[in-house]
C-alpha cells in the first residue's frame, strides 16, 4: 500500500504540473511581446512585456476560472481516455461514469487551487 499511495501521489502531482499551464493564460500574453530565440529582438519589448504582465497579472487567477478549465480537461481529455479503456475491457458505463466523475472533479479542484494560488 505505500507503494500505491506514493505512486498515486507522484502522478498526482503530474496532473497539478499540467494543470498550471492549462488554467494561467499570462503565459500566453508574455510570449507576444518577449523576444523569441533566433528573432530580433524588438527596441523595448522587455518593457512591453513587464508593462502587460503588471496590467494582467490578477486577471483570471480565481478559483473558479481554474476550476473550469480543470473541468473541462476532465470532460475532453481525461473522460475519453478512461471510456476508451473501459470500453475496450468491456466495463460497464456506470462503471466509467463513476471513474471519470471522479477524475472530472479532482481536475477541477486541482485547476481551481494552482490557478489560485500560483
Amino acid at each position: 500500500m505505500p507503494l500505491v499511495f506514493g505512486l498515486n501521489f507522484v502522478f498526482s502531482f503530474l496532473i497539478a504540473i499540467s494543470l498550471h499551464f492549462m488554467t494561467i493564460h499570462q503565459y500566453g500574453l508574455q510570449s507576444l511581446v518577449l523576444p523569441q530565440a533566433g528573432h530580433e529582438v524588438a527596441e523595448g519589448s522587455a518593457a512591453l512585456a513587464a508593462q502587460v504582465m503588471e496590467a494582467y497579472k490578477g486577471s483570471y487567477r480565481s478559483f473558479g476560472h481554474g476550476a473550469l478549465h480543470g473541468t473541462i480537461v476532465g470532460v475532453f481529455f481525461v473522460f475519453p481516455l478512461l471510456a476508451g479503456g473501459a470500453l475496450f475491457e468491456r466495463r460497464s458505463w456506470k462503471y466509467i461514469f463513476i471513474n471519470a466523475g471522479y477524475w472530472i472533479i479532482c481536475c477541477a479542484v486541482m485547476g481551481g487551487i494552482v490557478c489560485k494560488f500560483s
